[in-house]
């Protein structure tokens, strides 16, 4: 009966061993989840900016084009003369 209960106890520690091993494995996977979610975060905020800068720029490009094309830029041009002889 004692080899019995050894062998049970044996078999226990063996499985809370496999148990610990894979707590620590699931933990690690965890950890390396949520950093690669970090740097998936950070890359989409940098992403974010370049393309909110380019958006300005085009707006103030866009802008600049329909002064010029307005003539709002502070230069006016001459009138153009006419004369009915």
């Amino acid at each position: 009966m004692k080899t019995k209960l050894e062998e049970a106890q044996k078999g226990m520690d063996d499985l809370r061993e496999q148990l610990r091993v894979l707590r620590e494995q699931t933990d690690e996977s965890i950890h390396k989840v949520a950093e690669d979610r970090l740097k998936l975060l950070e890359e989409r905020r940098k992403l974010d900016e370049d393309r909110m800068i380019l958006e300005q720029e085009k707006r103030e490009r866009k802008k600049a084009e329909q002064h010029l094309i307005l003539n709002k830029t502070g230069k006016a041009r001459p009138k153009l003369a006419f004369s009915f002889k």
